[in-house]
C-alpha cells in the first residue's frame, strides 16, 4: 500500500536504539529478535519521524536538506517507507 502527502508516519517507539555516530542508528527488535542499522539519510528519516509527521512533511524536510529531485525523492521515499512499514519499524500515526 502506497503513502499519500497526507499519511502521518511515526516510528515505532519501543524498538531499542542508539545512535553510534552523527550519522548511524542501530536498533533491536526484541519481539522479532532482529537488529536493524541506519545510516546518513535513513537516519535523518528515522530521526525526523520521533512524533507522527505527514509524508508531505517529511518529502519538504528531504527536498530542503538533500539535493535530489522530486520524482527521485518520492520515488525512493515510497520504496524506503514501504520496506520500514514491512519490518513493523514505523507506522502509519495519529
Amino acid at each position: 500500500m502506497s503513502f499519500s502527502a497526507e499519511t502521518r508516519l511515526v516510528r515505532r517507539a519501543d524498538l531499542m536504539a542508539s545512535d553510534l555516530s552523527a550519522t548511524e542508528t542501530v536498533m533491536m527488535d526484541i519481539d522479532q529478535g532482529l537488529y536493524f542499522g541506519l545510516e546518513n539519510v535513513a537516519k535523518d528519516i528515522w530521526d525526523y519521524l520521533a512524533s507522527p509527521r505527514t509524508l508531505g512533511d517529511l518529502q519538504s524536510y528531504l527536498g530542503a536538506t538533500y539535493a535530489v529531485d522530486d520524482h527521485t525523492l518520492a520515488r525512493e521515499l515510497q520504496a524506503f517507507l514501504t520496506e520500514m512499514e514491512a519490518r513493523q519499524l514505523i507506522s502509519r500515526g495519529e
